[in-house]
């Protein structure tokens, strides 16, 4: 392993912990192969990561778009940088709808899992360095349920404008339809009847 490390240098030594750590290991979950993560120019994205005490917005963007690329594969080209878009992209691009379970994550819990990994990844990096201070992980994506640790999932909840079910009979350009009045399209489970053809969506 010394002479493999001297051979690679720290540089990529480092990148190659940074790698391992975001697309997957004891603590995080895993995204993607291996084979991407080593493939899709990870020194590129990764040079600069947890090298410092602040998780920038800047920093945050980068290593998506390079998880994005590893997700994707390291064949498959995309345009995408971030999670939003190649949900998207998957999905409109499938023959056959995707069941949920088969798509992305999404950008919100992608976010929260590179805290985790930059928490994991700082604490390596300085635990040999008496000054260095233990940051706090309930800061970095984890949550302290009870004395358990556990990672913050997330996930956006849907607005209560988006609820709203009217239940009108067809007729849903008046104003007693509560979706119109909200400004939002009437959705399938509106009506009780499928037969009438409803006038807002």
């Amino acid at each position: 392993m010394h002479i493999l490390a001297d051979r690679l240098g720290l540089n990529i030594c480092q990148v190659l912990v940074k790698v391992h750590v975001l697309t997957g290991d004891d603590a995080l979950s895993k995204i993607g192969t291996k084979h991407a993560a080593y493939t899709c120019d990870p020194d590129h994205y990764l040079h600069n990561f947890a090298e410092s005490d602040d998780l920038t917005e800047e920093s945050s963007q980068i290593v998506e778009e390079y998880l994005v690329r590893v997700w994707t594969g390291a064949v498959r080209k995309t345009l995408c940088k971030t999670f939003d878009n190649a949900r998207y992209e998957q999905h409109i691009n499938s023959q056959h709808p995707k069941p949920l379970e088969l798509l992305p994550p999404t950008s919100s819990v992608i976010r929260n899992h590179i805290k985790r990994g930059f928490f994991i990844l700082r604490n390596l990096f300085t635990i040999l360095n008496e000054q260095s201070t233990v940051t706090e992980a309930t800061n970095y994506g984890w949550s302290n349920e009870d004395g358990t640790m556990l990672p913050v999932k997330g996930l956006k909840p849907i607005p209560p404008e988006m609820l709203i079910v009217c239940l009108c009979r067809g007729e849903c350009d008046t104003r007693r339809c509560i979706c119109k009045k909200g400004g939002v399209s009437c959705v399938v489970f509106c009506h009780a009847s499928q037969d009438s053809e409803c006038r807002n969506n």
